[in-house]
């Protein structure tokens, strides 16, 4: 690459002094304009080039053999036509036609190696996202579990203390404030405990945090649960799937007044598949690019590439759709 590159960069002081020699008629004109040119490519190379050129080198030698490939056709061609015959300047059509088909199809493998590595690294970079997001949700999930056992063993300290009140309100007679006092008891242990939606502990894990999480922002959620305790496919990917989408309807449903925030989930399981539908309120119907959802928003718009992503992982089958206004995602497993 190297030798060629240079050689096909001499060409510029060659044309230079040529065209010095055809005005002047002295050969000297034609080395001393040669010699200038030569020193001018070299320090425009030096100063904008070789930075380049060092990034360059650090290619797979794949890419490098189809990089090189264009100047070593060019340095064939010119030697082979001008060098050693004159075909070049016999009149022969095919000989220019030649240079431009070789130069043509260089191009066009160096295209196709060039966006097939580009798109295997955009899966890599795409890939390290999910990973990263879903290392965040699994520390969210961890800190929430860490909250709930301190919050019980809080409640277990002060057992005997509300055992204790309980008793004194009751002796005096004053059941409403006993009642009171042990629905707010009760209330706080509810808090702290996983809700049982199905038979799956890592599924119900991830619906009782959406759960505090939409209890918190006032938003209204209907659910039917209907699935083993054995997933057909991998719990993680699977709960990954799930956590994107309650995630992504979350945040939709958070641009709307409290009494217009809904989301509705339902999740089966028949004949070996899962069967995953997502219904939320919308403000505004998303862009759908390839059928699916799209933003410009900085820092969205991966829920919904995750949720591709590991959905095609497993095989699955997904759709994003509008329907009387609200948006609709159904997967299946």
């Amino acid at each position: 690459i190297s030798i060629f590159t240079a050689y096909l960069c001499c060409q510029c002081s060659n044309w230079m002094g040529l065209f010095a020699l055809f005005v002047t008629g002295q050969e000297w004109c034609y080395y001393v304009c040669r010699i200038l040119v030569t020193i001018g490519v070299f320090v425009i190379l030096c100063r904008y080039v070789c930075q380049t050129t060092a990034m360059l080198f650090a290619k797979t030698d794949r890419e490098l053999l189809i990089i090189g490939s264009l100047p070593m056709v060019y340095y064939i061609f010119d030697y082979a036509t001008t060098k050693f015959s004159s075909l070049l300047y016999t009149g022969n059509k095919a000989v220019p036609e030649f240079l431009g088909f070789a130069m043509c199809l260089t191009y066009l493998l160096f295209l196709l190696v060039y966006f097939r590595e580009y798109e295997m690294k955009n899966k890599a970079e795409q890939y390290n996202e999910l990973i990263r997001m879903q290392l965040n949700s699994f520390q969210t999930e961890m800190t929430n579990t860490r909250k709930s056992e301190k919050k019980m063993s809080i409640l277990r300290h002060d057992t005997r203390h509300h055992l204790s009140v309980l008793r004194t309100l009751i002796q005096q007679g004053e059941t409403d404030k006993a009642l009171e006092y042990l629905n707010e008891v009760s209330q706080t242990y509810d808090d702290t405990v996983i809700k049982t939606y199905c038979r799956n502990e890592m599924v119900n894990s991830v619906l009782s945090i959406y759960n505090m999480r939409f209890e918190e922002q006032r938003i209204r959620w209907e659910i039917q649960v209907s699935i083993g305790e054995k997933l057909p496919c991998s719990e993680m990917m699977f709960c990954a799937i799930l956590s994107n989408v309650l995630e992504n309807a979350m945040h939709a449903v958070q641009e709307l007044p409290q009494e217009k925030r809904l989301i509705q989930l339902a999740l089966s399981e028949k004949s070996g598949h899962l069967l995953l539908m997502a219904k939320n309120t919308v403000q505004n119907a998303p862009v759908f690019i390839d059928g699916v959802p799209v933003t410009e928003r900085s820092g969205h718009g991966l829920g919904a590439r995750s949720i591709v992503y590991y959905v095609e992982k497993l095989n699955g089958q997904y759709q994003f759709f509008m329907e009387n206004g609200d948006f609709v995602v159904m997967i299946i497993l």
